[in-house]
């Protein structure tokens, strides 16, 4: 077992002022995997979810932080987190990242609607041009 921490500092003067914070998480996992992957104008999976690990598959329930990194600097990769029966989209802009600290998800289309969190189960990548994405997991 280890200790992962993770920092997240916003640094920016506005103003005259400083606005800035850092915010820190510790976690205890017992894994890790890191990836830097191509990713083209095609569809992708980067990774999934599921009751039993396999190649480039996760146990459910163990992720304790996921980022996802865009590495171009100003190509756009679009993910696709896939959850029982719906999907979310996000965009990251060229240097952005995605984090989660765990694995359940909900979207809705329309407003109103009951939460129900569900499990994420893939999520794939797709660029607007040949990019290169970076993931970081950390599971318990």
């Amino acid at each position: 077992m280890a200790d992962l921490t993770v920092t997240i500092t916003e640094a920016v003067t506005l103003s005259g002022s400083d606005r800035g914070t850092t915010n820190t998480k510790t976690v205890a996992i017992t894994e890790v995997d890191h990836r830097i992957l191509d990713v083209g104008t095609s569809e992708i999976t980067i990774l999934q979810i599921a009751a039993s690990a396999a190649a480039g598959t996760f146990v459910v329930d163990t992720l304790k932080h996921l980022r996802i990194t865009n590495l171009h600097s100003s190509n756009t990769i679009t993910l696709r987190i896939g959850f029982g029966d719906g999907e979310y989209f996000v965009q990251l802009e060229g240097s952005s990242s995605y984090i989660l600290s765990n694995n359940e998800i909900d979207a809705f289309a329309t407003t109103g609607n009951t939460v129900n969190l569900e499990n994420i189960t893939n999520i794939r990548a797709k660029a607007s041009s040949a990019s290169q994405l970076e993931y970081f997991i950390g599971l318990a």
